[in-house]
């Protein structure tokens, strides 16, 4: 028990005490934001592998190699907004640039999404990026019609 005290202290007073300790921990602290920088963009390639599936921030994080509040922490910090945010935008995006560009059916773009359905994509949409064009010009019509009648 003595001889673990009695290393513990002298860690204490290099680490404490010592320029080249002192070096080491700044370089210590630099490759763990390299690991962590690297952690989240293992994280962001695993979510964009897998957009059409769900995946728990546990996955992820065993995924990233970091805990998952640590991931989630970082995450947030590198990018501004959380991993399922971050998912979402990337959903969102992938489902409006198929809707744009193809005749694909809603169904099938909604299960390579990773929407649980048309409802759920609707919504979602709704959301983060307004009322469909045609659904807003039906809405604003269908008022004028019932306050001119």
């Amino acid at each position: 028990m003595v001889d673990g005290f009695d290393t513990l202290v002298a860690g204490h007073l290099l680490r404490a005490y010592s320029t080249r300790a002192e070096i080491a921990l700044r370089q210590e602290a630099r490759l763990a934001r390299g690991r962590e920088k690297a952690a989240v963009a293992r994280a962001k390639a695993a979510m964009i592998e897998r957009l059409d599936e769900n995946i728990g921030l546990d996955a992820l994080s065993d995924l990233a190699g970091l805990p998952p509040f640590v991931l989630l922490r970082r995450f947030r910090q590198k990018t501004g907004t959380t991993p399922h945010a971050w998912l979402t935008e990337r959903r969102l995006a992938r489902a409006r640039q198929m809707l744009l560009a193809a005749r694909t059916p809603i169904a099938e773009i909604v299960l390579d999404c990773g929407f649980s359905s048309q409802s759920h994509l609707t919504q979602t949409f709704s959301k983060h990026l307004g009322p469909p064009r045609d659904a807003s010009e039906r809405t604003t019509a269908e008022h004028a019609g019932r306050e001119g009648g």
